[in-house]
């Protein structure tokens, strides 16, 4: 598992998921299964069972067009929050001891990063697990939100 900045964990957040992708794309035409342009992050927080299999990320919301950032911090679900700003996800207070993801980021150990965006919406996946075959090494992912 490995760790990043704050700093530059809101870089890759502010990756604008539509910039590569074709220009005849429209997220309304997407079936409903087909998520779209996306990152999806999978995360952990230290020595918290609860937070053992996280995720969290940034879609666009097929209706109104707006990013969405979300968390699903439990399996079963019930711990799942959508967001209308990084602002309100980064800061909202939903883990224990009513804390926010900036408050315990230096706990936050990334698993994986998935970013689907671009042409044919292919995905680059960032791993920590070198053997994790179709990922780039995690050290690559080092240009990640760089503009």
């Amino acid at each position: 598992m490995e760790k990043i900045t704050f700093m530059k964990f809101e870089s890759i957040m502010s990756i604008d998921l539509l910039a590569n992708m074709p220009e005849d794309f429209d997220i309304s035409k997407l079936e409903p299964y087909e998520i779209g342009p996306c990152i999806e992050i999978a995360f952990c927080v230290d020595g918290d069972e609860t937070y053992h299999e996280s995720w969290m990320g940034k879609l666009i919301n097929k209706e109104t067009r707006q990013y969405v950032y979300w968390y699903g911090l439990v399996e079963d679900g019930t711990q799942a929050y959508d967001y209308d700003s990084f602002g309100e996800f980064a800061n909202d207070k939903v883990f224990h001891r009513n804390k926010s993801l900036k408050e315990i980021w230096d706990s936050i150990s990334l698993v994986a990063i998935n970013c689907h965006v671009g042409k044919q919406g292919q995905l680059q996946c960032y791993c920590a697990d070198p053997s994790c075959e179709g990922c780039f090494a995690w050290q690559d992912s080092a240009h990640i939100g760089d503009t």
